[in-house]
């Protein structure tokens, strides 16, 4: 039996085809700010549709000491609990651009503090596509 491919707390992200900030700012939703922005997008089949988008973390570029290392990072709060996550700039086998993440749930202290838990060791996968 094939070994089924496990994308759990990983994933990519790629340039967008046209995509285009409208709108953002700061909207306040039953005592909570939230920013958020309107992105007017294409379908593959060329109509136009607008996506409003929430703001769910900072990004932060990262000090690279050795070529594993992250170029970005950051953490961010989701349905399923806090997670830091990590970003890289890659290349696929085809040579298109993209960012590969991964994610790990954030630990708990014995005083309740909330803290980064250490990456997951990093496959040297491509993309299955």
């Amino acid at each position: 039996m094939a070994e089924e491919y496990n994308n759990n707390n990983q994933g990519a992200m790629y340039a967008p085809d046209e995509m285009e900030v409208i709108r953002q700012g700061k909207i306040n939703i039953d005592g909570n700010d939230c920013y958020m922005m309107i992105v007017k997008s294409k379908d593959r089949n060329g109509n136009t549709h607008y996506n409003l988008y929430e703001q769910k973390a900072k990004i932060y570029e990262t000090e690279k000491k050795k070529e594993t290392d992250s170029d970005m990072d950051g953490s961010i709060k989701t349905a399923n609990g806090d997670f830091k996550f990590w970003l890289r700039k890659k290349v696929s086998k085809s040579g298109l651009d993209y960012t590969d993440v991964s994610l790990a749930p954030k630990t708990t202290q014995s005083n309740g503090a909330m803290t980064d838990k250490k990456e997951p060791p990093k496959l040297d996968d491509e993309i299955p596509f």
